[in-house]
């Protein structure tokens, strides 16, 4: 059931909730029925979520009478792709399967002995990846897309006039969303040049100003500023000190200011360093160490949180 959910939310919800009504009279109000009507909630929250990340995403292929299958992310962001690059959509493809190809094995090439991990190397490596291999719209679904449409429209309200910051939001997704939920001081730091450039592009074909695209982290204060939320999605694996960058996230924040993370330190993959691994099932108390408080969105998210995702606050 839940395989079927994450695949189709809006589909399968519509199918579930037909079936419960054939069936209703017969199921009795136990654990089970709350844990379907609790899917369904689920499910209805991401395909509205995810409905209207869509709608803001496809303008610039509206605008262009570009035809495009609805039902398809994958097929919606490669056309976006193509726009900007201005190519056909079959040369996307083509490049996108040659990338793959050239870049099979590259990782163990790079980082033979992945528990020393030089720093210098890892950022250059990061900086190195050409468009359409980072991960950018290609790998967009609607799970993913309806969970930052719903973070960054939380986030957009409580930063109030202090600005977001993105850590590593690579093509800039979240940022274009905030602004486009009212945040009009929006900042991506992204060390790649390939998914800044995109992120840049698509902001202005959907009109949206405010956001700044930079190479490198935030400065410090007091030689930078503070804002008044952040983001930060599945950066701090990849990195070789995840709890400096957590305190140097708190440190960014102004007194109340809130931050959104999630972290996969236990998914086997490349570029998620094995001495990351230690902090698989202790990414709540990263949090709790470095000053963080955990905090309730406003509103109910269209996903369920894992243990490690969630909004923290920086106490008042």
């Amino acid at each position: 059931m839940f395989d079927k959910l994450a695949r189709q939310p809006g589909t399968f919800a519509v199918a579930m909730a037909l079936d419960l009504a054939l069936r209703g009279e017969a199921l009795d109000a136990g654990p089970e029925l709350e844990k379907i009507r609790a899917a369904l909630e689920f499910a209805a929250g991401t395909t509205i979520y995810a409905t209207r990340a869509k709608a803001l995403l496809v303008r610039p292929l509206l605008r262009q009478n570009i035809e495009f299958d609805k039902k398809d992310w994958r097929g919606c962001a490669v056309r976006l792709y193509a726009l900007w690059q201005g190519i056909p959509v079959s040369e996307v493809e083509q490049r996108m399967a040659a990338l793959r190809e050239q870049y099979k094995g590259h990782w163990q090439t790079s980082f033979p002995d992945e528990w020393d991990i030089d720093q210098r190397k890892l950022l250059a490596l990061y900086k190195s990846s050409p468009a359409l291999l980072v991960n950018g719209i290609h790998d967009w679904n609607e799970i993913s897309l309806a969970l930052r449409f719903f973070v960054t429209e939380q986030l957009a309200a409580a930063a109030g006039n202090n600005g977001i910051f993105d850590w590593g939001g690579s093509d800039g997704i979240s940022c274009i969303f905030a602004a486009h939920h009212g945040a009009t001081d929006v900042h991506l730091h992204e060390p790649n040049p390939a998914a800044r450039s995109f992120g840049k592009w698509l902001a202005e074909a959907l009109g949206l100003d405010g956001i700044g695209f930079h190479e490198q982290d935030p400065a410090r204060p007091p030689a930078g500023r503070r804002f008044g939320a952040g983001i930060c999605t599945e950066v701090l694996e990849h990195v070789v000190d995840p709890p400096g960058m957590i305190r140097h996230m708190y440190e960014l924040l102004v007194p109340g200011g809130m931050l959104f993370v999630t972290s996969s330190f236990g998914v086997p993959q490349d570029t998620h360093l094995k001495q990351n691994v230690k902090y698989a099932g202790r990414e709540r108390q990263l949090m709790v160490d470095a000053g963080f408080e955990l905090c309730v969105p406003n509103a109910a998210p269209p996903t369920p949180f894992l243990p490690q995702w969630g909004f923290w606050r920086r106490p008042a």
